[in-house]
């Protein structure tokens, strides 16, 4: 959905000033001048260029003017000059990436179709020269700070005009120094504030982030030369990044030009893994969704398109944060951002209808949101969340007949569905196993309650103390619990915690009741004894399959950590037993599991039975040997 160019166009840019000259008499003599290199060149460039743009110059002016420029710009210039005459050669050059920008502006198609044959058949020496400048002057501490200003925004000005045309941005797309160039500029405004709105206006322009996203996600983009060795670490940038997004945070109102900005750089260097969790590891997602109701709050005389593209762009990295690994924790950050006041705040800058232009936006509410509602920590933050909408009463101003209040009403009936398993959660009878697998209770399974739990991790679970130190010192759990104590002391991503495990059986078990007659239709017509019933929450609405025990390991996943157990208890509970697993959301390339088994009796009740708690990855892979090993057949069970 790309603005149109007036719409994009960064707010630092401005025109050189010129003096001003009447007629084309002179263009002769100031062709010639220009090629002198003394004192006399510079003015008589200024009066040049100035000629050329007016919409009465001759055409064959306005091409000898493009080869001058073209000239000024021959790289072998630099070398050849005398170090007597190198800063005046130095400003010329300067003079002439600025007359190209000017030249290319507002000037009629078949003009510029000129100045994009010229620029192309001399890009390697502009280039060059612009590289030249960046690092000699713009990086210099040695220039006059006005100078640096002056160089930095003309280069910043000449990427922006390149950018803005098919063919020329192609040229950047295809040089991997672009990328380099512009993000030391962009760090450079970080660092120095006199910088920083002319270095971030380039990231505005949309046809230079697309360039720029192109350019990263193409084949053989070595992230460790472009962009990491000459900025410092992922850490640095990432931290140079949300500095701009946290300072826009502090305007008021906030630009949405800027705040898109900041959040589409996130986006575009977000395809390199290395920087989207480090992004994430410092709360990036929060930010975003602040930014969106700084967006969203701007006064209603801003400009439409600008607040619209802003509101798409910060979505867009939103819903991509969600489906990344471990993405329960970044919704958690969004939700606690307040997401859900924010996501009813911006309506009123969209239409009726959202789709398909912003199906992106929509997709919080109806997928991505639902499903991650099986973490009890996210429910607590969305009922919170839904409060702050009822007070400021946000709902009262929701279109009844759009897209985002019908799925508004959805996703609230939704998770008032959640909330009541959270409730009943305290009032459990549900009966677990003890983590330590050498147990002397084996498959008997005790009362939740009175289990201990280890207190760092939060997670293992113990029917007694000589239990909870077998395992620590013999069964592995000394090595386990230090990979999830860090995280639940919040020095990383939240893990699946006992509370959020105990929940979802909790939920798992409402829905499968929701479901007992498809359970047991399914078992009916595949003859299964103790069938496998598998509750996908990666999915809204979920997804359940009714498979043999065989399927367990089906599409890579691990074997249950109680599995032994929980097959000896189920062959044991007659013709009814069930066991379920559920597989839970954790980003699009991550799953978690709980589950356990439960029994459908013949008038369809739902009884919960046991727990099992810890699903973890498990070395025996072979089944079928597993089965023998604890004396069941699968004859006899499926």
């Amino acid at each position: 959905m790309p603005l149109p160019r007036s719409k994009i166009r960064p707010k630092s840019k401005a025109k050189a000033k010129l003096p001003h000259t009447s007629d084309f008499r002179d263009a002769d003599n100031l062709l010639k001048a220009c090629r002198e290199d003394n004192l006399g060149s510079v003015s008589a460039l200024q009066a040049l260029v100035l000629l050329a743009i007016r919409p009465d110059c001759p055409e064959q002016l306005y091409e000898r003017t493009l080869d001058l420029l073209m000239f000024l710009l021959e790289p072998q210039r630099a070398i050849t000059t005398e170090s007597a005459s190198r800063a005046l050669v130095v400003t010329l050059s300067f003079m002439s990436i600025q007359g190209i920008t000017i030249l290319f502006e507002e000037q009629s198609e078949e003009r510029q179709q000129k100045a994009v044959a010229r620029i192309s058949r001399s890009w390697p020496g502009i280039w060059a020269w612009v590289q030249f400048l960046f690092k000699e002057v713009v990086s210099s501490l040695e220039q006059a700070m006005d100078f640096r200003m002056k160089t930095c925004k003309t280069v910043v000005c000449f990427l922006d005009v390149m950018s803005s045309h098919e063919h020329l941005r192609s040229l950047l797309s295809s040089n991997k120094a672009v990328v380099s160039m512009m993000l030391s500029i962009w760090a450079l405004g970080a660092d120095a504030p006199l910088f920083h709105y002319r270095s971030l206006g380039i990231f505005v322009a949309r046809p230079f982030l697309t360039a720029f996203r192109d350019l990263l996600s193409g084949p053989r983009f070595d992230y460790d030369e472009y962009i990491i060795s000459p900025m410092g670490s992922v850490n640095s940038i990432v931290k140079t990044a949300l500095k701009y997004a946290r300072e826009e945070l502090s305007q008021s109102p906030v630009d949405p030009r800027d705040a898109c900005a900041c959040i589409s750089v996130l986006h575009a260097l977000s395809d390199h893994e290395p920087f989207l969790y480090e992004s994430l590891a410092q709360n990036a997602v929060g930010v975003a969704s602040q930014l969106l109701y700084q967006v969203a709050s701007v006064p209603a005389n801003s400009d439409r398109d600008e607040v619209v593209f802003a509101i798409h762009e910060i979505s867009r990295y939103l819903a991509f944060a969600a489906d990344t690994i471990d993405g329960s924790t970044w919704v958690l950050q969004a939700v606690e951002a307040q997401l859900l006041p924010t996501l009813l705040k911006a309506s009123r800058w969209l239409p009726r209808s959202l789709l398909p232009q912003h199906e992106v936006y929509l997709c919080l509410l109806t997928e991505i949101l639902p499903k991650y509602l099986v973490y009890i920590s996210i429910i607590r933050a969305v009922t919170k969340a839904i409060a702050v909408v009822e007070h400021l009463g946000l709902e009262d101003s929701l279109d009844r007949a759009s897209d985002l209040w019908k799925a508004w009403a959805s996703f609230k009936d939704y998770a008032s569905s959640r909330v009541e398993a959270k409730d009943g959660l305290e009032r459990s009878l549900m009966e677990v196993f003890c983590s330590n697998k050498q147990c002397p209770r084996g498959a008997n399974a005790g009362n939740l309650r009175a289990y201990m739990r280890c207190g760092s991790c939060n997670r293992a679970q113990y029917c007694s103390k000589d239990c909870q130190k077998y395992h620590w010192t013999s069964g592995g759990h000394k090595a386990s619990c230090r990979l999830w104590e860090a995280p639940q002391r919040g020095q990383g991503p939240s893990p699946l915690s006992m509370q959020d495990t105990t929940y979802l059986v909790k939920v798992a078990q409402r829905d499968l009741r929701t479901r007992a007659q498809e359970i047991v239709d399914a078992r009916k017509a595949q003859r299964l004894k103790v069938p496998l019933v598998i509750i996908d929450y990666r999915f809204h609405p979920f997804k359940l399959s009714v498979c043999p025990l065989s399927s367990v390991t089906d599409n890579g996943d691990p074997l249950p950590s109680q599995w032994d157990r929980m097959l000896q208890s189920a062959s044991g509970y007659g013709p009814y037993a069930v066991i379920y697993r559920a597989i839970v959301p954790a980003g699009q390339n991550g799953r978690r599991y709980t589950g356990g088994f439960i029994r459908i009796g013949p008038e369809l009740e739902v009884e919960e039975v046991v727990e099992g708690t810890e699903w973890v990855k498990d070395d025996v892979t072979d089944l079928q040997k597993r089965f023998e090993e604890i004396g069941v057949t699968q004859e006899s069970i499926d």
